[in-house]
């Protein structure tokens, strides 16, 4: 599908880009209640994939609101939790604040200032696209133990999915900032046989697709870092859209959106 973006002098005024670590200032509260989990199954794969379990130490980089993090705590392992933006941070610690074995620390991907060799596993949910990948790399390789595996892990809408081709045809009219669909999880397939040893790395999907309400599925939108937000110019048409796309399509008053959780396990 074909679509148009107003340029910045069409009601979409230019504003100076701003950093990755800053991209989702202001979101926190969205992306916690919005952004999918992923599947246990999943997860169950990567730690085997890894030949890690519970006890063993995982660092999660780029955590977020932690909903990954979560999910490693859960299945018993010792969790730190590393992240660069303050309001993500602060939404991380009000979740998971208290919770054993759970550590949350201020810092980046590629400085995450933890000792060398203290990891079994390092985890990125969501949120490679936006490091530094040879400094992400370096550091990876600094904290984890000698056998230690790297997990990229994202959760991606199909393509050909009618639903996601017209949403995606609603940023690109609305969302001055859209670029490409799931621009994160494809951007990042040219840098996996730079990032993993020798190129190798182990490899699957997931189903997971998402059944949302009408607020689900605005609150999805809403929750990326392109999209527009309450009080920006055009923003009451862009949402109006978004529940009209939703009436289209919704059965039983929820939305299905084909959905899958891709893992990549290997060494740096």
């Amino acid at each position: 599908m074909q679509g148009t973006t107003s340029p910045p002098d069409a009601g979409h005024p230019a504003e100076p880009p701003r950093a990755p670590t800053e991209q989702f200032t202001g979101l926190a509260d969205t992306y916690a209640r919005h952004r999918p989990a992923y599947p246990g199954e999943a997860l169950r794969w990567l730690l085997a994939e890894a030949g890690v379990g519970a006890g063993s130490h995982a660092v999660d980089a780029g955590a977020g609101t932690g909903l990954f993090t979560r999910l490693l705590s859960d299945l018993g392992l010792l969790v730190t939790a590393v992240e660069p933006n303050a309001d993500m941070r602060t939404r991380l610690e009000a979740a998971l604040t208290g919770r054993p074995g759970v550590v949350i620390r201020a810092g980046t991907a590629e400085d995450t200032g933890l000792p060398m060799g203290c990891a079994d596993l390092v985890t990125t949910a969501q949120a490679f696209h936006w490091f530094d990948k040879p400094g992400f790399r370096r550091e990876c390789a600094r904290i984890l133990r000698p056998d230690g595996c790297v997990a990229v892990v994202w959760n991606r809408r199909l393509p050909d999915d009618p639903v996601f081709m017209e949403l995606c045809e609603l940023y690109r009219q609305h969302c001055p900032a859209f670029e490409a669909p799931d621009r994160g999880v494809n951007g990042s397939e040219a840098w996996y046989p730079r990032f993993f040893r020798e190129s190798c790395c182990a490899r699957r999907t997931f189903p997971n697709d998402l059944y949302q309400d009408e607020d689900g599925f605005v609150g999805r939108a809403l929750s990326s870092s392109f999209s527009l937000r309450p009080g920006d110019t055009g923003y009451e048409a862009y949402d109006a859209d978004l529940r009209a796309l939703h009436k289209k399509y919704r059965q039983g008053g929820r939305i299905r959106i084909a959905n899958e959780t891709l893992c990549l396990v290997g060494k740096v």
